[in-house]
C-alpha cells in the first residue's frame, strides 16, 4: 500500500466513524453506479446528496482525497474501501465494554478510581473530537490543561455548560478561570440560553444539568460529578464508562443536533 492509498483509505475511516453506515453505503452506491466515465463527478454528487451538514463535509474529503491524492484508484475500489470501512466500524461498535468508576472511600465490592484519572485520560487520548458537559465548573488544571492541549493537536473540543438563571451573568469570568483566555478556534463552548428552557407552572426555568464526556465517539463517560476539583477528588461520585457500542456516538449525535438548531448556543470565554 502507498501513501496515496493510505490517505484514501484514513479518509474512509474518518467518514465511517462519524456517519451512520447506510449513508457511506449512499456514497459507495454513488461511486459505484458510475464505474466507467465521471465517476468522480458522480462521486461529488453523491456527497452533495447526503443531508447532515457534518457527514456531507466528511463524504466531501474523501472525494477530495480520492480525486487529489490517489486518482490512479478505481471507482470500484474507492467504493470498496467505503463498505469495508462501514463494515469495520459496524464490527466495533457491537463490541463494548462497561466500567464503574466511584470516587470516594473504596470498598472490597467497589474500588476507588478518581474521576479525574478517567477524564484525564479520555481526554489525552482523544484523537478526533471531544464533548465535555457539566452544571458547575471551576478551575481543575489538568482537565483545563487536558482539553487546551486535545485542541492543539487537533481534537475538536466543545464545552457544554449549565447555570442557574441569577448566575448567567458571570458565566464568562467562570469560564475564563476554568479554561483561560483566547481559546483556539477548535475550543468551543456551548450553554442553554435562558430564554430557550422550559418552565414549569411556577415560571422556574430548567437547569442544563448533564453530566458527561464523550471522545471520538467511542467512550461515554456518564458521572454524577461536575467539573469541580472536591468533585474530580474527594467528593463521592458514582460514575460509568462505556467504551464501544453504539451509544457514545448516539450522544454524539444528540448533541450535534442540539447545536445544529440551536438549542445550545456558543458562549464567549
Amino acid at each position: 500500500m502507498d501513501a496515496s492509498e493510505r490517505k484514501l483509505i484514513e479518509a474512509a475511516v474518518r467518514f465511517a466513524a462519524t456517519a451512520p453506515a447506510d449513508v457511506v453505503e449512499q456514497l459507495a452506491a454513488g461511486i459505484w453506479g458510475r464505474l466507467t466515465v465521471g465517476a468522480a463527478q458522480g462521486a461529488r454528487d453523491a456527497a452533495q446528496a447526503i443531508g447532515n451538514p457534518r457527514h456531507r463535509a466528511l463524504a466531501g474529503d474523501f472525494v477530495e482525497v480520492w480525486r487529489l491524492e490517489a486518482p490512479s484508484v478505481t471507482a470500484s475500489e474507492a467504493a470498496m474501501a467505503l463498505l469495508s470501512a462501514a463494515a469495520t466500524e459496524q464490527d466495533h461498535r457491537r463490541r463494548q465494554r462497561i466500567e464503574l468508576v466511584w470516587t470516594g472511600p473504596a470498598t472490597v465490592s467497589m474500588p476507588a478510581r478518581q474521576t479525574v484519572e478517567l477524564l484525564a485520560g479520555m481526554i489525552d487520548g482523544a484523537g478526533r473530537a471531544l464533548t465535555l458537559s457539566s452544571f458547575g465548573v471551576f478551575p481543575v488544571s489538568r482537565i483545563g490543561e487536558g482539553l487546551r492541549a486535545a485542541a492543539a493537536r487537533g481534537v475538536a473540543v466543545r464545552v457544554i455548560l449549565g447555570d442557574r438563571p441569577a448566575d448567567a451573568d458571570w458565566l464568562d469570568w467562570r469560564n475564563q478561570q476554568a479554561f483561560g483566555r483566547a481559546l483556539p478556534e477548535n475550543f468551543v463552548l456551548y450553554h442553554w440560553p435562558l430564554e430557550s428552557r422550559l418552565r414549569d407552572n411556577a415560571g422556574n426555568q430548567g437547569l442544563m444539568h448533564v453530566k458527561c464526556a464523550v471522545a471520538d465517539g467511542e467512550h461515554l463517560f456518564l458521572t454524577s460529578a461536575n467539573l469541580s476539583g472536591n468533585a474530580m477528588s474527594i467528593n463521592m461520585e458514582l460514575g460509568v464508562c462505556i467504551h464501544g457500542g453504539t451509544l457514545s456516538r448516539q450522544v454524539e449525535r444528540h448533541f450535534d443536533d442540539l447545536i445544529a438548531r440551536g438549542t445550545l448556543t456558543t458562549t464567549c470565554a
